[in-house]
């Protein structure tokens, strides 16, 4: 029976993406393969892409897991999670979520808090563009413009609470130093953005700074930040609210974290 050339197109895009057999009928063997293995060479291929792909954006995960353990944890995430996207660059998105629920990788939360992290650093080159405003802004407010301030967060911002020591454990594989196992911490906030000269950075945070941020990341304006900061830090009195929720301003303003306000 033939077919159209569209209709053997999506035939052949069914079979590299799931498997679906129903193209074989419509491919030829040749002298030196046979059609199953013709068809097999590019459905491997396109996984093989992706893993490449996927690999560049979580080289400390890779080392965390190692070549084969890799490669077996990016074929179970193409197998799970099909790529929907016209761009090869958001493929991995979903990865940490994935690893964070599914096992045998769920039972070690820090991969997931690894890819999470590697994830942020990528966003931060490939975010938006976006002003970046510093402290002087500030200098141009009056007391009208103080009740209406609104901080924006930059585009490349993500707000991470970690539970690893994985910034300094990235940044050590990074550096290639000797290998450690990484190290569990109390509950820290961590920042990374995309600096006013376009490097990937990353900063602890403070418990207020970070509450603070979460708060302007759920688009909140300044009163009603400094309000959430108050309940979470149990009512603190006016003056010490005041200075840290500035402190925390100041601090984004600084490494230019805020957009606009």
């Amino acid at each position: 029976m033939s077919v159209s050339l569209a209709e053997l197109e999506t035939l052949f895009q069914r079979h590299i993406l799931d498997g679906d057999p129903r193209v074989l009928r419509h491919v030829r063997a040749s002298a030196a393969l046979s059609a199953a293995r013709r068809l097999e060479v590019y459905h491997d291929a396109y996984r093989l892409r992706l893993c490449e792909a996927v690999s560049s954006d979580f080289p400390a995960l890779h080392t965390l897991l190692g070549d084969e353990d890799f490669t077996a944890l990016l074929l179970a995430y193409i197998a799970a999670r099909p790529s929907h996207y016209p761009s090869i660059r958001w493929f991995a998105g979903e990865l940490a979520d994935f690893l964070s629920t599914q096992a045998p990788w769920c039972g070690q939360p820090v991969l997931a808090e690894m890819a999470r992290f590697e994830w942020a650093l990528a966003h931060a080159h490939d975010a938006a563009d976006a002003p970046s405003i510093g402290r002087e802004a500030l200098a141009e407010l009056d007391a009208e413009g103080w009740a209406t301030l609104h901080p924006r967060l930059h585009p490349s911002v993500t707000l991470l609470s970690c539970h690893w020591d994985t910034p300094p454990l990235w940044q050590a594989i990074h550096e290639q130093e000797a290998a450690r196992a990484p190290q569990a911490v109390d509950t820290q906030g961590w920042v990374v953005w995309r600096d006013r000269e376009l490097r990937a950075r990353y900063l602890s945070l403070t418990p207020p700074q970070a509450l603070w941020l979460a708060a302007c990341a759920h688009g909140d304006d300044f009163a009603a930040s400094c309000e959430q900061l108050s309940e979470q830090l149990g009512k603190p009195d006016a003056d010490t609210l005041a200075a840290l929720a500035l402190e925390a301003l100041c601090c984004a303003l600084d490494h230019g974290l805020i957009s606009a306000i």
